[in-house]
């Protein structure tokens, strides 16, 4: 499918401005040739989309997937301050080279999987759900100036996650990675090094809190 003609679309307009919109539903879409787009929400509420780019990249986007299966390739560049990748059940996966300044959370119930060669620079937060780490690049999965697991709150629990690796060598040596209650840095069995690791176990009622875990496997966390 080409993104660029009007006759793939609902009322005959191509997404193009900022703030619109974009909602791919059930069935299975592969789609093409995405332009520059800014400021955009993507929603897949149905499986097994394939969203593709040759040329254009997606800046400041909320992309949000509600079923499993779906799979983003296209450029994403996060620029807005906060970016988000939200994926609500199944596994979301990101194979897109993430650039950009800005910070990337991830967040909802289900399964995020980063397997492309990023290159962003912000912080890394890992709000809610599971995040799996899988990048082939030299810079890995996380490239950014930090990493937070979980999402602590003024009153009660933090919002728990999860970041698993699913192969070595994907943090930047030197980012700080922490730790919230209730929430699990996995390293499935593979060495990683990192800057830093905090262990938050929150300040709420002592009754609600739950202790953050790193697992290791046969893995080597490796703190400089």
């Amino acid at each position: 499918v080409d993104w660029s003609d009007p006759y793939n679309w609902d009322g005959f307009e191509v997404p193009a401005a900022p703030f619109d919109t974009i909602q791919f539903g059930s069935g299975t879409a592969t789609v093409d040739d995405i332009p520059n787009l800014s400021g955009v929400f993507i929603t897949f509420t149905g499986g097994n989309n394939i969203v593709l780019g040759s040329g254009g990249s997606l800046i400041g986007a909320v992309i949000h997937s509600e079923a499993d299966g779906n799979l983003l390739a296209s450029n994403l560049a996060i620029t807005g301050g906060d970016d988000y990748i939200i994926s609500d059940t199944g596994t979301f996966t990101v194979e897109s080279p993430i650039s950009g300044s800005s910070n990337l959370n991830t967040a909802g119930s289900g399964t995020v999987l980063l397997e492309g060669s990023n290159s962003y620079s912000g912080a890394t937060n890992i709000e809610e759900g599971l995040t799996e780490l899988n990048s082939p690049g030299l810079n890995g999965a996380i490239p950014g100036s930090s990493v937070s697991i979980g999402f602590p709150r003024i009153t009660g629990p933090a919002m728990s996650g999860e970041l698993r690796l699913l192969s070595p060598n994907q943090i930047r040596d030197s980012a700080p990675v922490t730790v919230q209650e209730g929430s699990t840095f996995n390293l499935n069995g593979y060495d990683e090094v990192i800057g830093s690791l905090t262990i938050d176990n929150g300040s709420g009622d002592q009754d609600t809190n739950v202790a953050p875990t790193v697992e290791s496997g046969a893995g080597t966390r490796s703190v400089p």
